[in-house]
Parts: C-alpha cells; structure tokens; sequence
C-alpha cells in the first residue's frame, strides 16, 4: 500500500529552502566577520511579500525560505473531505510541486537577468515540501527528511547573542553560511509577477512545460544529458505544436485554403513534426538559424531512441536548450533561461 502523508496535505501552506543555500535581498550582516549570533535570527527576516493572483500569497525570506498559501487556488488547496485516497493527497503535492518548479525556473531565469548570476538549480520533489500552519517564518513546520530540518534550524542558537559566529562550536554552520550565492529581492518579485501571468494565460498546462524545463535544467547540471535531450525535446514538439495551430488558424484569411484543407492540416499522422517543422521554416514562421538546430535536436532524439547511439554529448543538450528557449519565447511570449553550467564534485 502506497505511503500516504496526510498531515502535509492538510495545511495550505508549503514552503522549501533552497539547497544549496541562499541570501534573498543580501546576507543579515556586512561582513560574517563581524557577525555574532544575535545576527542568525535576522536571517527570518521577511524580504520579499506578494500575490501570485487568485493562486497563492507568497513570502521569501533572507534565508531563503520561500513559502506559499494554496488556500485559494483549489488544484492546490488543502483536501476538505476525511478520508482522501492516495491518489488525491498525491494531485494536491504534484500541483503544488509543478507550481514551485515553474516558479523556480523563472527565478533563475530572473537571478540571470537582475544579478546576473547563474546559480546552481534546485529540482523541487514531494520530498522537498515544507508544511506550514500559517505563512510566516516563524510557523510550525512539518519536514520530509532531516536534511530540510536541518536547514530551518539554522537560524536558532542556544549559544550567548555575543558570541561571534567564526568561534562557534558548529563548524557546520559557518560552513553553511560562508558558502551562499546572494540574489536580489527584486528577481524573486519579478518572478512572482512572471508566474501570475503565465497562470492567467495558460493555468497548469504553463506549470507543466516550465516544470519540464526546470527537470531538463536540472538533468544538464547533473551532467545527464540523455534526460536533459529527451525532457528539452518533449517541451519543444509541444511547442511547435502550438506554433502550428497558430499557423492552420491563420490560413482561414486565405481564400485558397478552405476548412477542409485546414482540417487535413491536423492529421498529425500525415503531418509529423518533421513535415511540420519544414513547413513553418517555408513559410518563415521559424528562423533559418532554428530551423537548423532543431533538426540536429530531433536527430539527435530519435538517434538515442531507437539505439542508433548510447550516449548524447554535451554539446547536443546545449543545443536543445537554446531551441527550447527560443521556441518557449516566440510561442508563448516568456523568455526562460535553461542551465548550461555544471560542476563535477569530490
């Protein structure tokens, strides 16, 4: 029998810290020097507080917790009934997972064009999601794993508020805190506002393909760049796919194509998005330049998946990426920034 945490799923409210460790709005101190542990509970400071439409109420906080209230978006929203299957309590975390990977993927793609900085990606899981009583830092907290429990002590000492940190008894902690990249509270505000829209113009079906961007991004930075074609390539036929509606509709102001020849047009047995793609780049609906790269990125695709190669390189997911994020930007109007840095640990 599937494992159910009913607990989570009562509350409205979740929340993650981003790992690896984060300043919202700068460190709580000019230099960690200086700082004594008085200074940690500043790091609950409240930096940045929205409203992602009539979906959620949204805080950030110096630490970089970030939470959201889904009481009102019902996808998303506490179950009200007493004994929820398994398959409803796992709807309301998937929804409220895929709303804060979209999220995420528009920080950094915001963090890139604020702070210019690339930082390292967090994919968000079920596992990943703090439960909150009430939107505030300071709420009770129920964890998935005791790395996330680790995270939200951070803040609290039993040590004297003068003590300075560099002599505290947890070298865990400066390690922690000397280590964090610094973003603006304006690229957090600036993807809030970037979401909200989106969700108007698109609801979860945006979520989704941001959600599958933010795992393409996440597979590069772990240097599997299998995942990251095959996730690039899903996000990108869609995409043309949206392209190509766009272009049957706007053959109705033609009077040599009536709506039968348009209607053939949706055959997608006929019309596979290898045809498609060559027709769009006739008719100047996609670039030269595009039209090229996505070629090698559906090549590359089918090559893995039909075992004509086993491996895809590095250079062929950093061509998916740039036609995911060209493809995202003209179809639906969001630029998005994909990963293309990695690291290689130990």
């Amino acid at each position: 029998m599937a494992q159910q945490n009913v607990s989570a799923t009562k509350r409205h409210v979740s929340a993650i810290y981003h790992e690896p460790g984060l300043w919202i709005g700068g460190a709580p101190w000019q230099s960690i020097a200086d700082a004594t542990h008085a200074d940690l509970a500043r790091m609950r400071d409240i930096v940045v507080k929205g409203r992602i439409g009539t979906y959620a109420d949204a805080i950030a906080t110096r630490e970089g917790l970030i939470a959201f209230d889904f009481a009102n978006w019902q996808p998303a929203a506490a179950l009200a009934i007493d004994h929820p299957s398994f398959d409803q309590l796992a709807e309301v975390q998937r929804n409220r997972t895929l709303f804060i990977n979209a999220f995420l993927e528009l920080l950094y793609t915001n963090v890139v064009k604020h702070d210019n900085v690339a930082l390292d990606r967090m994919l968000v899981t079920p596992t990943c999601l703090i439960a909150m009583d009430i939107l505030d830092p300071r709420s009770n907290m129920g964890f998935g794993t005791i790395g996330e429990a680790s995270l939200a002590t951070l803040s609290y000492t039993l040590m004297p508020p003068e003590l300075p940190l560099f002599n505290s008894p947890n070298p865990q902690l400066l390690s922690n805190l000397m280590s964090r990249s610094a973003i603006t509270d304006e690229a957090v505000q600036s993807s809030f506002a970037m979401l909200e829209e989106l969700m108007g113009q698109r609801g979860v079906w945006g979520l989704i393909m941001l959600d599958l961007i933010q795992r393409a991004s996440f597979a590069f930075q772990a240097h599997d760049y299998e995942a990251a074609l095959i996730d690039y390539w899903a996000v990108s036929e869609r995409l043309i796919s949206e392209l190509w509606t766009k272009y049957r509709s706007d053959l109705a102001g033609r009077q040599a194509v009536d709506a039968a020849r348009r209607s053939r047009l949706g055959d997608t047995r006929t019309f596979t998005v290898a045809v498609v793609t060559e027709i769009l780049a006739i008719e100047d609906v996609i670039a030269v330049d595009l039209y090229e790269e996505l070629c090698q990125v559906r090549k590359a695709r089918n090559d893995w998946i039909h075992g004509a190669v086993d491996r895809v390189p590095r250079s062929v997911a950093l061509i998916a990426t740039s036609v995911c994020e060209q493809l995202f930007e003209q179809s639906l109007g969001v630029a998005v920034v994909g990963q293309r840095s990695g690291k290689v640990h130990g």
